[in-house]
């Protein structure tokens, strides 16, 4: 592949992942994430998450996971009302790397068991490589890492530690490379106690602090659980716009202009992807019949005795080839 055809790929790649932030940044589809997989909103109604436990900033590509570049602001209280907020990307200068920052980003609190509000973080994730060269279950424990150590900018002998929040970090897993055992599947990763001498009781809020939760799809697994089958049906690349608005409503996700967006550009790009793929068909066949071709021609040739300078001759004009392609077949045919 050239550099340019490189680049354009990398932009169409950047593209999707763009689109697909609208999806995931956008209040109402995270609401129903929180109502189907986070234990806490487990008996919260989802309008009640939606419309009144989501803080109104949403950091979407804004907020960087690395050491001295995670935005503080998140950690103050913010006034403006939005359902996403697109910041900037603290880009490197080169198309094929950038800083690392978290998909989407925000604050949320939920009733507690004491009347109490309890506040804590979300990042949410969308990765369409599920064997990038080590465990994602890594990653996204390195990533509520990061953002519950960054709660605490300066450490001092008066820090009260008992002010950090959880963090969840959500990872929506999809497309071609999650294994079929582990395709329509959801793990929660969470800390717990165990007593190694004696009983003591405390509440898990004390201790449970850092959670992951795995959401894996693929493409054509036969998904059982509703939810997360309309979540392959959203980000599946071959269905189109009116099965994905659909899949939207099953769930009771009201369509707005955000999500539209989303899915109408999310469609554009899977035609893209089609259309490539049946190029990339094409040129594969032509190149294999154009191999074919010149292969029958120097046998014929042969069989007539015709001289193998002769041949090179005839197969470089017929075909349209270079001098090393020329040697390259008649060498192979040797």
């Amino acid at each position: 592949m050239s550099d340019i055809e490189n680049a354009l790929d990398i932009g169409y790649d950047k593209k999707l992942d763009a689109q697909a932030k609208k999806i995931i940044g956008n209040r109402k589809f995270l609401a129903r994430i929180l109502k189907e997989y986070v234990p806490e909103f487990r008996d919260v109604p989802y309008e009640d998450i939606c419309d009144k436990y989501i803080e109104p900033k949403i950091y979407v590509g804004e907020a960087a996971v690395e050491r001295d570049l995670t935005n503080p602001s998140i950690d103050k209280a913010n006034e403006a009302e939005s359902d996403t907020i697109d910041g900037i990307m603290n880009e490197d200068t080169t198309v094929t790397e950038a800083t690392v920052t978290y998909d989407v980003l925000f604050k949320v609190k939920c009733p507690g068991k004491s009347g109490k509000f309890i506040e804590f973080y979300i990042n949410v994730e969308a990765q369409a490589d599920y064997n990038p060269g080590y465990p994602l279950e890594i990653r996204a424990l390195y990533y509520a890492s990061r953002r519950f150590a960054s709660q605490l900018r300066h450490i001092t002998k008066k820090t009260n530690y008992g002010s950090l929040e959880k963090v969840y970090s959500i990872w929506l897993v999809m497309g071609d490379t999650v294994p079929k055992k582990a395709a329509g599947t959801v793990s929660y990763y969470h800390m717990t106690k165990e007593d190694l001498v004696g009983d003591f009781e405390q509440e898990a809020d004390i201790y449970d602090k850092i959670s992951t939760i795995m959401i894996r799809f693929d493409e054509d697994s036969e998904i059982k659980d509703p939810y997360l089958k309309s979540l392959q049906t959203i980000f599946k690349k071959e269905t189109s716009k009116q099965e994905k608005i659909d899949a939207f409503e099953e769930q009771g996700i009201e369509i707005d202009d955000q999500l539209e967006s989303g899915v109408s550009d999310m469609c554009n790009y899977g035609s893209y992807v089609a259309a490539s793929s049946e190029k990339k068909g094409i040129e594969k066949g032509l190149k294999e019949g154009l191999k074919e071709g010149v292969n029958g021609t120097i046998s014929i040739l042969r069989e007539m005795n015709v001289p193998e300078r002769e041949i090179a001759e005839r197969i470089k004009a017929k075909f349209n080839l270079t001098d090393e392609e020329v040697d390259e077949y008649l060498c192979v045919m040797a």
